[in-house]
């Protein structure tokens, strides 16, 4: 085995670390083009480059910014990141002489290092990178140092110690359940093939793991007691959670146990990495539980029931855990949130109450003092042929982390409350010729954003949305400002901006790469539903392509008793339709009610704890029932020609009556979750009851969003349901069926922006093998002739991964154009399986001479290495200076590069054997 299965504490330390990081700062090549892209992974299997995109559409970097990729093993993962952002630095670090090497032969690119050592001290001065990836890294430093959680400690703070200020850091790892739980597993009682180790049962291979767990301890074990079943033909064990969870997690094969037996996967919860992270001077940006559906299907689903004491079925844990966090200065914010109730209201928000004159309901209506609109000032960035985009980052939402009121967080997403959005202004501030006076645009662009506009540009208006309809005040409209480039990618926040004095910190405005934000989004790590429409609107104005690899695994039915709704006349009726049925009425329905609370901004205080260092006192609601949980459903089916149809509610809602003077909106099937739901699959189950469908039909179509965080703490949980034959969904609410495609056809209209989210999201997911086609315009006249479309609003290509599983890969683009790729949410980042299991696995099964990655495919160097221009000649060796980083970075001229010569594969014994080692 190699690297991991090694330890740490053999490295051997270099001295010119930092002269690697010198060269690593100078200037890479232009953006490959897709078709090199796609030359340079054709030999990495699909679900590994998912893999590599999900923890790169984490890091939203400035170009040729720096990451130091921690036990990097033989360098595939390392170089399948580099391929896919050029525009970055990648140097791989593990302490394997053999990896390192076989990654410096087979793994060369120009913006690509890999050097050896110890990750829980390798020098590369301090402040040197500006970002760190931890990828299923640390528990074996925990396990390597007789399971010791200071041993981790004390490697995060040395790798915080590398990280510039604002730099980055990417954790993905396994998480413990809170410790001193105990759980039931029940196993059915089937006898073994033999006495074979490979041939126990999972209940045999339980109890044999409660005598051997921690091997090289003298005292190895854990607590296992068997009950009397519950159930007949079955054997019921209680055990700590922690142990059932190292179970769980490693149980599905059997090579394992015997390379992984002193290991243990499990070290910190969730709360400790966000105690320690803090600890270290680190705002924990964004945390994510995963759970990779894939693996829990194969390996949990129907092979063991899981229970708490008290006989309740528990569902399933995590695999793994995502943690996102910025290094910070001392006393800047850590995190917002409620601290306790106020007892005089602000005035900021109003109820009023409207009346359907038609059945007499009564519907509850939030206001406030001043309405909001998003402005997004962007740029053409013609060498890269890419677009870019100014949003508020950091944008202090304390609404993020109010107190539950009884709900649960049914995915285990949480975030600091510095939050990533569009830049919102006063709706009022927007000058009244927005879109022919350009002095006048000028003079509001350098108020409120430090830009300047581009020559002649003008405020162009986009859509609107209703992030309610019903209950929600307020349509907040799009603008977009074509701005010149500026010198300053990240400027300071201006007192003009919509809520941007309520806390001590502000955010900053920032230029990001427009396919970098739909990555995130697509990750969830920004959790909005407008910002997402509104980039791809200006994308296609653009004729840009944006991709996504957004993937579901449910099975749409055809549905032959489907009657159609043609978008055309859909369309007719929304401009025609002049009905106003509300009237303002007394009194109130009791839907919602308005809470009044302080909340505090932490920062890092002297002790290393935290303190207050400011508060803001706000007004937001809540529905009666307090759940801030709502699910969005999008019933699909198929009809007798395949294409896919969508289930949608046409309904009269009081908002858009106020706005467009016709009540008359499309929007989809949405519940509020009852308090009891504590779990993502509960929350199918409630959905499957009300389409009268299996809980198998549901599934999410992506993370959830919140509705609206200046006013409520609500979130958007969106699904797809696979309709039944019979039309069920108009249980649900549904009254029509439209071409999905079609209906993408709205977005330019004024829209409850989660039913156009939840349609673009199922188009991305389901639409993409069908002819049809949807062109994302600005134009108005758009949605009276949408017709004419012939662009996608991306393109995909099916390639199979080594598992037989098809995953998407994005397709070339025009000559010239640059790569955008993304693939799915969570798919292919979660693998359970450690690389020790994959080592076993395929060592066992390979019939040729390629090596086992270390997610368990095989590892073969790129068959043919495109020529390049990047740094010639071979790392030199380190000589352990520690200047300032920025110094050395702004000392370094641009060089002439060359090409690499051409590598040969391993042809030796000793050559042959480590391209069978994984990291």
């Amino acid at each position: 085995m190699v690297s991991l299965k090694q330890g740490h504490n053999r490295a051997s330390q270099g001295d010119d670390d930092v002269d690697l990081i010198r060269r690593m700062y100078q200037k890479t090549p232009p953006h490959l083009i897709n078709d090199e892209q796609k030359e340079l992974l054709k030999d990495i299997p699909a679900h590994f480059v998912r893999r590599a995109w999900y923890n790169l559409a984490h890091m939203l970097l400035n170009d040729n910014a720096l990451i130091a990729v921690m036990g990097c093993g033989n360098g595939m993962l390392t170089y399948t990141m580099a391929v896919l952002k050029p525009n970055l630095q990648f140097v791989g670090i593990d302490s394997d002489k053999d990896a390192i090497n076989f990654a410096r032969q087979n793994y060369r690119l120009p913006n690509t290092e890999f050097m050896q050592g110890d990750i829980s001290r390798i020098n590369l001065g301090p402040e040197s990178v500006d970002a760190i990836i931890n990828n299923r890294i640390l528990y074996e430093i925990y396990s390597n140092h007789a399971y010791s959680d200071l041993c981790v400690t004390r490697a995060l703070e040395h790798h915080f110690s590398l990280l510039k200020a604002d730099g980055t850091m990417f954790i993905q790892d396994y998480v413990m359940p809170e410790p001193g739980q105990f759980v039931l597993m029940e196993f059915p009682d089937k006898p073994g093939l033999s006495e074979d180790f490979n041939d126990f049962t999972n209940a045999e291979l339980l109890e044999w793991y409660s005598e051997q767990a921690r091997s090289h301890d003298e005292y190895s074990g854990f607590f296992l007691e068997e009950l009397p079943p519950r159930f007949p033909k079955t054997r019921l064990f209680r055990l700590p959670y922690k142990w059932a969870y190292e179970f769980m997690v490693r149980k599905h094969d059997r090579n394992l146990w015997r390379n992984e037996l002193d290991k243990e996967y499990a070290f910190f919860t969730e709360r400790d990495f966000r105690k320690n992270l803090k600890s270290l001077g680190g705002r924990v940006l964004y945390t994510a539980k995963q759970w990779d559906e894939k693996f829990i299907a194969e390996n949990f689903d129907g092979q063991f029931n899981l229970y708490n004491e008290s006989g309740v079925t528990l569902s399933y844990p995590p695999t793994s855990l995502v943690v996102l966090v910025r290094k910070i200065n001392h006393k800047q914010s850590l995190r917002l949130s409620e601290r306790r109730r106020s007892k005089k209201p602000t005035g900021e928000l109003q109820i009023s109450s409207m009346r359907n004159k038609d059945n007499g309901e009564l519907i509850d209506i939030i206001s406030r003092a001043e309405a909001s609109a998003d402005v997004l000032p962007y740029r053409i960035d013609e060498a890269n042929q890419s677009l870019k985009i100014y949003v508020h980052e950091g944008n202090p939402r304390g609404l993020a982390n109010a107190v539950p009121r009884g709900t649960y967080n049914l995915d285990g997403r949480s975030w600091s409350g510095h939050m990533i959005e569009a830049i919102s202004v006063r709706a009022d501030d927007v000058p009244t010729d927005h879109d022919g006076d350009s002095a006048g645009v000028k003079e509001f662009a350098d108020k409120f954003f430090g830009l300047k506009p581009f020559f002649g540009a003008t405020l162009e208006k986009g859509a609107g949305y209703y992030t309610d309809p019903k209950h929600i005040d307020e349509k907040i409209d799009t603008y977009y400002l074509q701005i010149a480039e500026h010198d300053e990618k990240t400027m300071q926040v201006s007192d003009h901006l919509m809520d941007s004095n309520h806390y001590k910190t502000r955010g900053v405005l920032r230029e990001l790469d427009a396919q970098d934000i739909l990555n995130a989004i697509t990750v969830g790590l920004i959790p909005t539903s407008r910002l997402e429409i509104q980039i791809r609107n200006l994308l296609q104005k653009y004729k840009m392509k944006a991709t996504s690899w957004s993937e579901s695994p449910l099975q749409l039915k055809e549905n032959p008793n489907i009657k159609e709704t043609k978008v055309n006349d859909l369309i007719r009726r929304l401009r025609e339709d002049k009905q106003q049925p509300f009237e303002k009425a007394k009194g109130s329905a009791g839907q919602i009610q308005i809470s009044h609370s302080i909340f505090v901004d932490e920062g890092l205080a002297d002790s290393g704890g935290s303190a207050g260092i400011s508060s803001h006192e706000m007004d937001f609601f809540l529905p009666s029932t307090q759940t801030t949980n709502v699910a969005v459903v999008l019933p699909l089916s198929k009809n007798i020609n395949g294409e896919v149809m969508a289930g949608i509610c046409t309904d009269f809602m009081p908002v858009p009556q106020r706005y467009k003077g016709s009540a008359l909106t499309v929007s989809v099937p949405s519940f509020e979750l009852p308090n009891s739901i504590d779990s993502m699959e509960q929350a199918k189950r409630f959905i499957a009851e009300k389409f009268e469908v299996d809980p198998k039909c549901v599934s999410p179509l992506g993370p959830s969003y919140f509705k609206h965080l200046g006013v409520t703490p609500q979130r958007i949980f969106p699904f797809a349901v696979s309709e039944a034959a019979g039309g069920a969904g108009h249980l649900a609410g549904v009254t029509e069926h439209v071409m999905t495609a079609g209906l993408l056809s709205l977005c330019y209209w004024d829209n409850h922006d989660s039913f156009i989210k939840v349609v673009a999201m199922a188009y991305q997911q389901f639409c993409q093998d069908s002819d049809l086609s949807v062109k994302w315009s600005l134009s108005k006249s758009f949605a009276a002739d949408h017709s004419r479309s012939i662009s996608e609003m991306g393109e995909y290509v099916n390639q199979g991964s080594n598992s037989g599983q098809s995953a998407h890969v994005p397709a070339p683009a025009n000559k010239g154009g640059r790569t955008l790729a993304a693939p799915s949410q969570t798919g292919g980042a979660e693998n359970s399986i450690t690389d020790a299991a994959r080592a076993a696995k395929n060592s066992d099964t390979s019939n040729d001479s390629s090596a086992s990655s270390n997610d368990g495919t095989a590892l073969v160097a790129p068959k043919k290495k495109a020529k390049s221009h990047g740094r010639t000649g071979l790392l030199q060796r380190l000589k352990g200076r520690s200047e300032n980083i920025d110094q050395i970075k702004n000392g370094i001229k641009a060089q002439s590069l060359g090409a690499y010569e051409e590598k040969e594969k391993p042809k030796t014994d000793k050559d042959q054997k480590l391209r069978r080692k994984i990291d």
